[in-house]
């Protein structure tokens, strides 16, 4: 076989696989594709991809040239031995084909740089036919093409390389013939253990979701937008309708190509130009093979009708707060004297006294911290010393007193529900040993029309919530945390977390247009605080835009500060500081909310939050040079994150220096941690050498590890002694109980 024809032969030995046909209906398709970067005739960048319809199976490192496995179920389609093979296949065809084109790019006086690609691969339909095919393409467009018919390399761009490399291949002949037969027969005939192996992911469906919604380029014009996301496989049917009638296509209906998400599901967009208010009602219509007969019908109501009812629930839940506070400034203008009677006939007089005796220091009415709760003490003891009625009885914070009327709205908005609670019902809270960061991270990526966000939220490194990108909804990855949300202000802000979305949304898209920003960008959102086993804690909120700083919020001075000297962080920084409402409202949720979610969190998630995994721990070497030698001590399967690792030499710890390198603590993916600490020493340099592991599971104990040196040349001799002293012992007696058998089967035969 001649060198160049490897390639193809790679490629047989892919296909040539035994198996039984999966059975499986449809069209199926294996693409090898292939781009290769030359920077210039010393240097070229090669990287490979293999895909069976849209799962990607493997692909080529573009270091080492070998392969890595992306599907759990490729690697055991073929026996270890096939797969080297392949892979050494792999790296003779890229080094014949580099050498192949930077050859004739030398004769042909091809400039630098230019980028290669290549595909190849075949379709199968459900009858066991199939269509062959391999394109070869130059700085994006085609360049070359294989006649799988008649055998023969096609010219597709004629220009002096093309002709060039088509007379090369087509003077091997026996080239071409092994392609002809790969693609031709082989491929139908053996793809099945692909397919066997592959059927759950390839029969994987996922359903769609579908969200509609509005944008106003003018007020002549409503585009009516259908998002749908989340789906599996790729084919869907998205259509809209009009009163009942599917519209048919036209200028104002755009239907965006289906593109793939992060999770290996798919997404698109159907939009629809309408008039406003024309009369009309419209839905979006959504078919997929995972709704079975079933369709995703969306409508899109009277933007009018769905105003006006909301702003009438806002006016009620206006009127409503207004009355309570009315109620509150009533009550506290009435003398003491009437007061008391009237709250111990309705049960309302609570002394907060009492519940601080009964519950602790740590105890919260409403949500309160341990400081609000100190100067409501003070507040109820100058409300029964003095005559002057200003003072509140229901106490429940100086600062609630003291508080603007915005901000006090929002406060009695967070805190009316649990005003009144049982105090029997607050449960005793437990003050973590160890500081807790409860972070939230949030990553938004905004084009001209449209936001895609995702979040996280953390405690620590315990991923305790995440948001649905599809249609915003919060999904909690432990139960207790689901528990702990539904107590107090977290259920309520949970409500409103899409309004907040929303008008997120709606501000950098002004921001972006005020500033002329150019789409696509990025916003990364880090907010959270640290709660300290002393009861302090500390907020924090950063922004940042396209990986870099943009604004952070200082809570010292209430401020927004630019982290970059940008358009973007100046007028984001200024406009957000001037709107005192919310910044009163973020301070509440970093300095108020948060460090109580905190601790709720801890309380709920003790069992999980406290888990303790011991270390495992092991020592080996390896000998990069006869004159050096490398002691790896490799810990792994320990949690919490935090551990000490180190070398010991002749009971002495090694102080760090270059000799002693220490890698990063990386994560497992059973949500425990690793490590490896390396130290290069000098074979046989007569020291004694250990790995000490320290770690809060182990207690007060340390797992220690030894490696001792001269054991390296001294183990395999005993081993050989010990045997060799096995053998004689063994032999001997087996020759002592011979001779005393054959001694007395002589003496019985003289007998007899």
């Amino acid at each position: 076989m001649q060198p160049r024809c490897r390639c193809l032969f790679l490629l047989f030995c892919i296909f040539q696989l035994s198996g039984t046909w999966a059975d499986l209906e449809g069209t199926f398709t294996v693409r090898l594709l292939q781009t290769s970067f030359f920077q210039n005739a010393s240097f070229v960048d090669t990287e490979g991809l293999g895909l069976l319809q849209d799962i990607q199976l493997g692909s080529l490192d573009k270091h080492t040239w070998s392969i890595r496995f992306y599907q759990p179920w490729v690697h055991p389609a073929l026996p270890r031995s096939d797969w080297d093979t392949i892979q050494n296949m792999i790296r003779i065809y890229l080094q014949q084909f580099i050498h192949l084109i930077s050859e004739g790019a030398i004769q042909k006086n091809v400039p630098y740089p230019f980028v290669t690609q290549c595909m190849a691969g075949c379709e199968v339909y459900p009858n066991k036919t199939s269509r062959a095919f391999a394109y070869v393409a130059y700085n994006g467009q085609d360049f070359l093409s294989f006649d799988t018919d008649n055998a023969t390399w096609v010219v597709s761009q004629d220009t002096n390389l093309s002709r060039y490399v088509q007379a090369f291949l087509q003077n091997y002949t026996a080239f071409s013939e092994l392609v002809e037969v790969l693609f031709n027969e082989t491929c139908v005939d053996d793809m099945d253990v692909l397919l066997h192996y592959g059927r759950a992911a390839l029969e994987r469906q996922e359903p769609p979701l579908a969200t509609v919604f509005a944008l106003t380029p003018s007020p002549a014009q409503l585009l009516l937008v259908c998002r749908v996301t989340g789906f599996y496989p790729r084919s869907i049917s998205v259509a809209w309708l009009r009163d009942g009638q599917e519209v048919p296509p036209g200028p104002a209906l755009n239907t965006s190509a289906i593109l793939p998400n992060a999770d290996l599901t798919y997404q698109l967009r159907s939009t629809l130009a309408v008039i406003p208010r024309d009369g009309h009602s419209y839905a979006c219509r959504v078919r997929h093979c995972s709704l079975g007969t079933r369709s995703l019908l969306i409508p899109w109501g009277n933007a009018e009708i769905v105003l006006i009812v909301g702003l009438g629930a806002g006016l009620l839940a206006a009127l409503a707060v207004a009355a309570v506070i009315a109620h509150w400034v009533w009550r506290c203008s009435l003398p003491q004297h009437r007061l008391l009677p009237a709250a111990h006939q309705y049960g309302l007089a609570v002394d907060i006294r009492e519940v601080t005796k009964r519950h602790g220091a740590s105890a919260q009415l409403g949500g309160m911290g341990s400081t609000d709760m100190q100067l409501g003490l003070q507040a109820w003891d100058t409300a029964s010393s003095s005559s002057s009625h200003s003072h509140c009885f229901c106490c429940f914070s100086l600062a609630a007193c003291t508080m603007q009327p915005c901000h006090l709205f929002l406060f009695l908005l967070l805190l009316l529900p649990g005003m009144w609670a049982d105090p029997e019902a607050f449960p005793i809270l437990t003050i973590p040993a160890e500081p807790q960061v409860l972070q939230l991270l949030q990553t938004s990526v905004f084009t001209i029309s449209s936001a895609d966000i995702s979040m996280v939220t953390l405690l620590e490194d315990v991923a305790i919530l995440a948001l649905d990108p599809g249609n915003w909804s919060i999904h909690f990855h432990w139960p207790w945390a689901s528990q702990a949300t539904a107590e107090g202000d977290a259920e309520k802000i949970k409500s409103h977390f899409k309004f907040f979305l929303r008008n997120f949304i709606q501000y950098v898209h002004k921001m972006a247009q005020q500033v002329q920003l150019d789409y696509p960008f990025v916003i990364q959102i880090r907010a959270g605080c640290v709660l300290h086993p002393n009861k302090t804690n500390r907020g924090f909120m950063n922004v940042g835009e396209g990986g870099r700083d943009l604004i952070a919020f200082n809570m010292e001075s209430q401020h927004w500060e630019p982290q970059r000297p940008s358009p973007l962080a100046e007028l984001t920084s200024y406009g957000l500081t001037s709107k005192k409402s919310i910044t009163g409202f973020l301070v509440h949720l970093l300095s108020i909310f948060c460090p109580s979610y905190t601790l709720t969190l801890c309380n709920y998630g003790r069992a999980d939050l406290e888990r303790q995994e011991p270390p495992l721990a092991t020592v080996f070497a390896l000998t990069p040079s006869p004159a050096q030698l490398l002691l790896v001590c490799r810990v792994t399967g320990f949690y919490p994150r935090s551990i000490s690792v180190a070398w010991l030499r002749d009971g002495q710890e090694v102080p760090p220096g270059p000799a002693l390198n220490t890698s990063a603590i990386l994560p497992n993916a059973d949500l425990t941690y690793q490590l490896r600490s390396t130290l290069a020493v000098i074979p046989r340099d007569g020291h004694s050498y250990a790995c000490r592991v320290r770690h809060c599971s182990l207690g007060t104990r340390s797992l220690l590890i030894p490696w001792v040196l001269e054991n390296l040349s001294t183990a395999p001799t005993v081993s050989i002694i010990i045997t060799v002293l096995l053998l004689v012992v063994t032999a001997f007696a087996g020759g002592v109980w011979w001779w005393k058998c054959r001694k007395g089967a002589e003496s019985t035969w003289e007998t007899q």
